[in-house]
């Protein structure tokens, strides 16, 4: 995934196996001056590497994050202290 052109960085990666199915939820941090397109596209790529190069992977749910370069992450501070 961190190989996939706009992909700054990777965040969180939860996997969930169901008997022989594995599902995934991902953050991936994109540049913040792109559009809402563009990251989308991002997370589509990363999504098409991940159900190509893991076999047991039958769904993956990818988040795009502004990517903020070593700073305190002003885009979840609403919600962090829920975790």
């Amino acid at each position: 995934a961190s190989r996939v052109e706009g992909v700054k960085e990777i965040g969180s990666i939860k996997l969930q196996w169901l008997g022989h199915r594995c599902f995934a939820e991902m953050c991936v941090a994109v540049s913040p001056l792109i559009s809402v397109t563009e990251a989308h596209k991002i997370t589509e790529d990363v999504r098409h590497e991940l159900l190509h190069h893991v076999s047991a992977l039958v769904d993956v749910t990818i988040h795009a994050d502004p990517y903020t370069a070593g700073t305190a992450d002003p885009f979840h501070a609403l919600t962090a202290h829920h975790f």
